[in-house]
């Protein structure tokens, strides 16, 4: 009776274990939404989007091609054309902190300053 009751004690702790860590997955994702858009070939100066709206406080742009290519990200309140701040730009490389807000925004991406070449930019905001 005694080793029943111990292998009764060892399966109700892997299940009170698994739980507890099920549970601590789905908070931690519940809270936050990750968004990766963009990563296709665009002109120079033209904004590719997410196409969605949501309370981002992160964006970031990058390039991984071969050079440096000046890229920008912003944010744009949702269903308007108006920037959440003015885009932040750098070679290759930049993600702005927004910090936390309740209202939505469109994540965008861009490359600017590449002689007229187009280039795939990658985009990934945060909410």
């Amino acid at each position: 009776m005694s080793r029943r009751r111990s292998t009764v004690k060892a399966r109700l702790a892997v299940v009170v274990f698994v739980s507890l860590a099920a549970l601590a997955g789905t908070s931690a994702s519940a809270m936050a939404f990750s968004n990766g858009y963009c990563g296709v070939l665009i002109n120079e100066g033209t904004w590719c989007g997410d196409g969605s709206d949501h309370s981002y406080d992160y964006n970031r742009a990058s390039y991984g091609g071969g050079g440096n290519v000046y890229v920008c990200e912003r944010l744009l309140w949702a269903n308007t054309r108006t920037q959440r701040q003015a885009p932040s730009c750098s070679y290759n490389y930049n993600a702005r902190n927004y910090g936390p807000t309740s209202s939505l925004f469109e994540a965008e991406v861009t490359h600017i300053y590449s002689g007229g070449a187009r280039h795939t930019i990658f985009g990934y905001a945060v909410a």
